[in-house]
């Protein structure tokens, strides 16, 4: 009975030796996916030094009842709205606010932030190089096209999309209000993109 003390006691032991060991080396290496690591290292902070600070307003309204200006192959215009998409509602302030300006997830900016890295140098990249990248505007195109179920030859196909927000400007140390302004990202279709669309 007393081995089987001592035997359980030395399992769990190097169990735990066992799962610090690979959490570590997952932290070492960024690795952020279930179960490696457990916490999300979404956090990265650069600096940019600049008097002023900006931040887009997320209209809720405007992605329920307008969302993206699809223009078609045709010439016709249409609105492209969350439900249209299929998408929750923070999905879909992702997509209409980040992606079409082509900025990237929180995710993709922390693995690809940094300068030198362990991740990086283990992938004989040098330093500050990016891990990971992605065409959101392809993905973006394609994803809309696909979900109302179009194809590259159809005349409702969406060559074109076209997205306004605006962005309310803050003093940096104040944080008094300096203004707002309208911005437009436009996505337009590339040929080349027809082959996401074959099977």
């Amino acid at each position: 009975m007393r081995w089987q003390t001592r035997l359980s006691q030395r399992c769990a032991l190097w169990l735990v030796v066992l799962h610090g060991a690979l959490t570590w080396s997952a932290m070492a290496l960024r690795v952020d996916q279930f179960p490696l690591t457990w916490a999300p290292m979404y956090s990265t902070h650069v600096d940019t030094g600049e008097a002023e600070h900006r931040k887009v307003f997320k209209d809720k309204r405007h992605v329920e009842e307008r969302g993206w200006q699809g223009i078609r192959r045709d010439g016709a215009t249409e609105w492209i709205r969350r439900r249209d998409v299929n998408v929750p509602m923070r999905s879909m302030w992702r997509l209409y606010y980040q992606r079409s300006w082509g900025q990237p997830p929180a995710k993709e900016k922390q693995k690809n932030s940094g300068d030198w890295s362990l991740d990086r140098w283990v992938r004989g990249l040098p330093p500050g190089a990016p891990i990971y990248s992605a065409d959101w505007e392809r993905r973006l195109l394609v994803s809309v096209n696909k979900t109302l179920q179009r194809a590259p030859e159809d005349a409702d196909f969406i060559v074109r999309l076209v997205a306004m927000r605006t962005v309310m400007r803050f003093d940096g140390e104040s944080l008094a209000p300096l203004g707002r302004s309208q911005e437009t990202a436009e996505i337009a279709w590339r040929r080349a993109w027809s082959e996401d669309f074959r099977e």
